[in-house]
């Protein structure tokens, strides 16, 4: 979840995203952080119900052991 809420906000202030860095005001921000983390944490917590580890996380464990994890 922390990797893909660090995406999302990091995409709405950067150049490469819509570039808001400057021009929000810092209630703005967290407003927008708790609504990205709103977003975010619904399908993670649906995810591990079914899962016992989120994707991410088991393509970097099948990398690292060179198998299925």
């Amino acid at each position: 979840a922390y990797i893909l809420e660090s995406i999302l906000f990091t995409g709405l202030v950067s150049f490469w995203g819509l570039g808001l860095f400057n021009q929000l005001g810092h209630a703005t921000l967290f407003g927008a952080s708790i609504a990205i983390y709103g977003l975010v944490a619904t399908p993670c917590i649906l995810w591990l119900r079914h899962f016992r580890i989120g994707p991410l996380e088991w393509i970097w464990r099948w990398g690292a052991y060179l198998g299925r994890p």
